[in-house]
């Protein structure tokens, strides 16, 4: 389709068919004002988007609008964001016709998708507009591919063929792209029925309309500066694709084809997504059986890449489908897989060019044919795909244990993924699966005494969120260190497998999430179902029968508890009250379907218990021969015991809160309660409520030893209701913390409420109501601080102001601007400690100003670093906010430096993260005390100066390149004002004030290099 050619009225004042411009744009374009359109990017490759009423109440529109973003985000570093409070955004609306605005307006800019608008293809040209992109046949080079018949173009259209100059349009080195997306028809406005543009290269097509091309992909991950760009993408649209070859030495080719392949009953019907074309093997005559045909890729680049594709295997013989990296056999699929397209992620490496064959095997007649589509291979590893998906709980927390998606269970099927969050595999340290386990807490794991008698906490190590056995491949996966094996003490005693128990604790707490939760320990209150018809769940890697391989993915059964005296006829002398049976009285289904030491789970109340470990048997599913499992319920006390662990029985389910929640709001506090006892009871005070509460991911919320005055006391620390648990926010939960004295005990109860939200730029989830100079930052206080290492050495500090930019001091880079020589850790609190909150990514670009040391020493002491991926943003990392080019730091404002330089001199850094209040000084001040010092430095325009008379405070409780930041006036964000440059060599304000970049002098500079800011 031409985007509007029949589709209803379009609206005035389009260009090209389907382009609406800015005022400014239109200047630009008709050389009445200065600049460039070509640089209307998104900050971050983040476009923020609203969908209307009118497009979300249809359900085939917001389907293809969905394909669309898909498309884009498979295949790209483009990410969609709904709009929250944003004041520049694309609003989708069903208007006249189909059209855009050209890239990022700064503003509300529609896009219109008329009925007749709602294919894939269409949408995904439309969006590529909002994205920056004119019509491919609008390229300056465009005379040397196609050729214009004007003569054939309707006279009101002849405007839309226009060719425009490298101002608007930078083809970043691509080659021109006939399969693009962006490319206008053949007939493309044609007043005649005869073509309007006309190809110079013969047998090739245009104006598709079903996704982006490889060109598309390429052109556009330069645009955005994507990492990890795809070394190839191919859809098939064009035939075969650059680097794409037949093998010669095989028996016959793959061949091109869109719609169904000529025998019934077999191949597919379409392309992957419904439309378009794929390749594929056709196995009718002359092919006999075991004849082979083989499509290779041969890239330029070396190193790890993530192989991903569409297959689809359907009809009565299909033979096999094998993909090989170089000589390896990656990936290997036989017999039919039934009439759909399936999409298969494989990870690859290579030490020279990157090599991908893609063999296809006859199977024994012609009912077998095999296809492929939508090939990319892209750099770096392979991980969750980014299309959002539906919905989650969130995290279980530790008093929500045992809650699990909803899904459809057959006994002995593959588990859907993520179906079963607190399954854990045992692996060897040459990582191979050996047990299963059970996640009850972030740090420990239940397990069988058996698989891990004689192990030191060195050979195994334990994945969380795994779902094949053998690969990492779901991006939920989180492999950690053993830190502490017990087994029980009477283990086999009395009998062969009594007390077949053991806990792992973890080397660091597993993050919880999606793919990742806990169950519940078995409840004394809860009635089990013995000998009823209620069946409980066994999951695993085990052997699907005696003696046989193991899957490579996760299994699932459901099996029925069976009472004490049935198992004691069915294993007589040798099952006691440590012990449970389950299992079918006529066999087939048992815990070979699970593995040793993995969960048997059974459900109440909406939520699941952890009742057995699996233990031992004999054989596998044989009649009359139960599954043993260690019954959790008599070792519950022990485990709780060992593991310093208290689970209550948890509340009924909570309705879930709106998707949309709220505002927070401060609730008035009840009458202040008090309980004066001896030190056998509480002492409990209700007289504050936190507006806002901010979990704390993998940190021990126990170990925080809070200090809110007038609340807790100096030397708080946990209570024994909390026993060292992670402490969950939930709605209405309760925290207590108690006093270290030896006399009675004095309890504070902190109320809150947990709620969802986006935090902004500047927004840090500590409140610092109370901050004294120079002492250790609350973990999380200050998300946008970095730790800057060189050579893995820790050397600088820096601020984090996007996802993918750092500002740190240009002194700091000085030395070496090869961007392999450094890492960014986001995240961090303690540097001598893995919390679990940090990221370490490396950098791709590092940028000094140009004009450092000039005119003056330590003059324009700034630097940009671009980092080689974006860093996961959070409660613990989120940017913080850059000031205007023209704004000053108010007077009396709030001002903080924060860092892990040195507390005292000599000295060295601290590993603590540091904080201080530290005001701004006049500049005369300043350079009064600079004078007086005999400083050789002179204070410009471009340095700010900050710090407090008759203290030594000074940067050195910060450090180089690290962040100064001020309060704005809502009271709630930080504005980055200053990077600190430098100061006293003796770490004392009384000889130097500190002094920093001042950041809003290099705003300019920040956005040419960046996007960032208006």
């Amino acid at each position: 389709f031409a985007e509007n050619h029949g589709i209803g009225r379009t609206r005035k004042r389009l260009i090209d068919g389907d382009i609406k411009l800015t005022k400014n744009q239109r200047a630009v374009m008709n050389g009445k004002a200065r600049g460039s359109i070509k640089n209307n990017r998104w900050p971050n490759g983040v476009l923020v988007y609203e969908i209307t009423s009118s497009l979300s109440s249809q359900g085939r529109a917001m389907q293809v609008i969905n394909q669309a973003f898909a498309d884009y985000t498979k295949n790209t570093c483009i990410k969609f964001k709904k709009r929250n409070t944003e004041t520049s955004y694309v609003s989708f609306f069903r208007g006249s016709g189909c059209w855009s605005y050209v890239g990022r307006t700064g503003r509300k800019q529609q896009l219109s998708l008329a009925s007749g608008c709602w294919h894939k293809g269409i949408v995904v040209h439309e969006i590529g507009h909002a994205l920056g992109w004119f019509h491919e046949q609008s390229r300056p080079d465009r005379d040397n591919f196609v050729t214009i018949r004007y003569q054939n173009i309707k006279d009101s259209a002849k405007n839309n063929f226009k060719k425009y100059t490298s101002s608007v349009i930078d083809t970043l080195g691509t080659p021109y792209d006939y399969g693009s997306v962006m490319h206008y028809g053949a007939k493309y406005f044609s007043k005649n029925g005869q073509p309007t543009i006309v190809p110079k290269r013969s047998g090739v097509t245009i104006g598709q309309r079903n996704g982006l091309s490889p060109i598309d992909i390429r052109q556009m991950n330069l645009m955005y500066k994507c990492s990890g760009g795809p070394a190839s993408s191919c859809n098939f649209e064009s035939g075969m694709c650059s680097g794409w070859t037949q093998d010669k030495s095989d028996n016959f080719d793959w061949t091109s084809r869109s719609g169904s392949t000529p025998s019934a009953n077999t191949g597919p019907s379409s392309g992957h997504g419904g439309s378009g074309k794929y390749m594929y093997i056709e196995t009718s005559s002359p092919r006999v059986n075991g004849d082979k045909a083989r499509l290779r890729f041969t890239g330029s680049d070396s190193g790890a890449f993530c192989l991903k594709f569409f297959y689809h295997m359907f009809g009565k013989s299909v033979g096999t489908l094998n993909v090989y990296s170089g000589s390896k056999n990656v990936f290997t699929k036989s017999g039919s897989q039934g009439n759909k397209w399936i999409e298969a992620k494989v990870p690859i490496s290579s030490s020279g060019r990157v090599q991908v064959t893609f063999e296809g095997v006859r199977g024994r007649s012609w009912s077998g044919d095999i296809a492929i589509d939508d090939v990319t291979i892209a750099k770096g590893g392979c991980f969750a795909p980014p299309t959002p998906a539906p919905p989650t709980p969130p995290p279980p927390p530790a008093g929500n244990c045992g809650s699990r998606p909803s899904v459809r269970i057959v006994g002995g099927t593959v588990a859907p993924r993520n179906s079963w969050p607190w399954q854990v595999m045992l692996l060897t340290t040459s990582n191979q699966q050996f047990c299963g386990g059970s996640l009850i807490d972030p740090l420990w794991v239940v397990t069988a005494a058996h698989c891990v008698t004689r192990k030191s906490p060195r050979s195994v190590r334990v994945r969380v969120g795994a779902h094949f056995r053998t690969s990492q491949l779901v991006g939920t996966e989180q492999n950690i260190n053993v830190a502490q094996i017990i087994s029980h003490e009477n283990y086999r005693k009395p009998k062969s497998f009594s007390n077949d128990v053991a806990l792992l604790k973890l080397a660091k707490p597993a993050v919880l999430g999606r793919g990742v939760g806990l169950v519940c320990l078995s409840n004394p209150s809860n009635v089990l179902p013995i000998d009823k018809s209620k069946h409980c769940w066994i999951t695993g890697w085990g052997t699907l029968k005696s003696g046989g391989s193991q899957p490579k993915e996760l299994m699932q059964a459901s099996v029925p508890l069976v009472s004490k005296a049935r198992c004691l006829r069915a294993y007589p002398g040798k099952i006691d009250d440590t012990m449970l049976c389950a299992g079918l009285d006529q066999g087939g289904v048992d815990a070979c379907q699970g593995d040793s030491g993995g969960p048997l789970v059974c459900e109440f109340n909406g939520r699941w218990f952890l009742e057995g470990a699996t233990s031992w048997g004999y054989g596998c599913a044989r009649p009359n021969k139960y599954g043993v499992y260690a019954s959790i319920a008599h070792l519950r006390s022990w485990i709780t015991n060992k593991a310093g662990l208290s689970q209550p029985s948890p509340p009924p389910p909570v309705t879930p809160p709106p998707s949309t929640p709220a505002p927070p709001t401060a609730k008035p506090p009840p009458p202040p309660s008090k309980i004066f006892t001896s030190n056998n009871y509480i002492l409990s005070y209700r007289k504050f409520y936190f507006k806002k509460f901010f979990q704390e991911k993998n940190m021990h919320s126990c170990n925080d030893n809070p200090k809110y005055a007038d609340i807790c006391p100096s030397i708080a620390s946990c209570g024994n209701y909390c026993n060292n648990n992670k402490a969950w926010a939930q709605k209405n939960c309760q925290n207590v913390l108690r006093n270290r004295k030896d006399r009675s005990y004095h309890y504070v109860r902190l109320d809150f409420n947990f709620f969802r939200g986006q935090l902004q730029c500047g927004s840090t989830p500590i409140s610092q109501s109370r901050v004294i100079g120079g002492q250790d930052a609350k973990p999380g206080a200050w998300p946008w601080q970095i730790a800057l290492q060189r050579n893995n050495r820790f050397i600088c500090g820096g601020s984090l102001i996007s996802a993918t930019w750092i500002v740190t001091a240009a002194h700091c880079v000085a030395s070496s601007s090869n961007p392999a020589n450094y890492k960014v850790v986001v995240g961090d609190h303690n540097r001598n400690a893995n919390e679990g909150t940090e990221e370490s990514v490396g950098a791709k670009r590092v940028i000094s100003h140009p004009q450092y040391n000039r005119p003056g020493r330590l003059n324009n002491d700034i630097a940009l670093i671009e980092l080689a991926a974006p860093v996961k943003l959070s409660a613990r990392v989120n940017p913080v906010c850059l000031p205007s080019s023209n704004s000053n730091v108010p007077t009396g404002s709030k001002c903080y430096i924060t860092g892990w330089g040195k507390i005292k001199h000599p000295g060295s850094s601290h590993p603590i993260l540091q904080q201080a209040m530290m005001p701004p000084i006049d500049p005369a001040k300043c350079r009064q005390r600079i004078q007086a010092s005999g400083v050789s430095i002179s204070l410009t325009p471009q340095m700010l100066c900050a710090g407090v008379d008759n203290t030594i405070l000074s940067g050195c409780h910060g450090d180089s390149g690290g962040p100064y930041v001020c309060l704005n006036a809502d009271g709630k964000t930080y504005t980055l004002h200053g990077a600190v440059s430098w100061g006293s060599s003796r770490c004392d304000a009384k000889q130097l004030f500190t002094v920093f970049a001042r950041v809003t002098q290099y705003r300019a500079w920040i956005k040419q290099h960046t996007g960032l800011g208006g």
